[in-house]
């Protein structure tokens, strides 16, 4: 069996929605324990987002490809080899405009918080070397991807940890709840600047920021995106590219 094209399978029926039940856990808790699986998810991500701006591309040098033969047909007056030329690179730089435009304009159009979020969201994997160990009640049910049981725990406790702030935070964003998702993870932030800590400080700030994006919070979002793209250091600056503060930018002026 090739397992390359098995995976590929169930990651597009997973980013299409069509995964449920035990399928979907059961991919889920792949992902957040194989490094691979993850990697491949979000090279899927970049290469779908890809043809779909290439369907675009294709219809309009479509277009470009008539305007072409129409140019063709139309006689030329008979002017010098030079004169020629010029006329012909303008009316090429004229269609490769349109195309380049047409694709800019598309993503704009199209641009919104949820999609973006939709397009750069990657759950949070429990690392057993990172940080403190976990081995509460509420980090097991987060590796089983049992959100909705992760919730129901949280709720009950009586003290809450940064830990426990930061898990739940993940399962509320899991679980589509991104309102809950976001007072988990600024009271991660209030409990450090108290204990004067720094326990998941940059999880924290990312998540927070996708967690705006869900929420259709952008212009909340932009300043920490802002920020982790400006510091090599922090953890998740390799997923804050130019060109997603770009759309990002774009998103945060669109009116």
């Amino acid at each position: 069996m090739n397992h390359n094209y098995t995976n590929t399978e169930l990651l597009t029926k997973y980013l299409d929605g069509e995964l449920q039940g035990e399928q979907l856990r059961n991919l889920e808790l792949r992902i957040n324990e194989d490094n691979k699986l993850q990697q491949e998810l979000e090279n899927l991500k970049i290469s779908m987002e890809a043809i779909k701006t290439y369907g675009l591309y294709k219809k309009v040098s479509s277009i470009h490809s008539d305007m072409m033969k129409e140019f063709k047909q139309q006689p030329l007056p008979r002017i010098g080899r030079a004169n020629k030329f010029v006329t012909n690179t303008l009316k090429i730089a004229a269609t490769v405009f349109i195309i380049a435009g047409s694709i800019l304009l598309y993503q704009y159009i199209t641009l919104s918080s949820q999609s973006l979020f939709r397009n750069n969201f990657q759950s949070y994997t429990l690392h057993e070397n990172r940080g403190s160990e976990i081995e509460s009640t509420l980090g097991q049910q987060y590796k089983l991807t049992n959100y909705s049981r992760v919730i129901e725990l949280f709720r009950q406790l009586p003290i809450k940890t940064i830990e426990d702030y930061f898990i739940a935070g993940n399962a509320y964003l899991r679980q589509d709840n991104p309102a809950e998702a976001i007072k988990c993870f600024l009271s991660v932030g209030e409990i450090n600047k108290v204990q004067q800590s720094h326990l998941y400080e940059d999880d924290t700030e990312y998540y927070l920021a996708m967690s705006y994006l869900e929420n259709n919070e952008p212009a909340r979002a932009f300043p920490l995106f802002e920020k982790i793209h400006a510091d090599k250091s922090h953890l998740y600056h390799s997923k804050v590219s130019e060109w997603f503060l770009r759309k990002l930018h774009w998103l945060h002026d669109k009116p």
